[in-house]
């Protein structure tokens, strides 16, 4: 059932590739357990709780996981970042 209230906040995660930066959700799509807790190498990232794995680059779901991270455009310009998050 969907409320008349004002909309839910989003977590966004934002993850630096060290050369790129890459906006997701911010909870993991299994247990939304926080991914900014988990583990980053650059390439993959890895939630703490049941050790879901995700392309750092694409979002998609490696290994175990099931689902993959839904993403949102980004752009880095003058050193800040600007996020766009799209309405329902």
């Amino acid at each position: 059932m969907q409320g008349s209230g004002p909309p839910r906040a989003t977590g966004i995660l934002i993850v630096n590739t060290g050369s790129e930066y890459f906006a997701y959700q911010a909870q993991c799509p299994h247990e939304a357990v926080r991914l900014e807790d988990g583990i980053h190498d650059g390439s993959v990232l890895t939630c703490l709780e049941h050790l879901w794995q995700f392309d750092v680059r694409t979002g998609a779901p490696l290994g175990d996981a099931e689902t993959g991270l839904s993403s949102y455009r980004l752009k880095e310009e003058e050193g800040a970042l600007h996020v766009w998050i799209e309405g329902p």
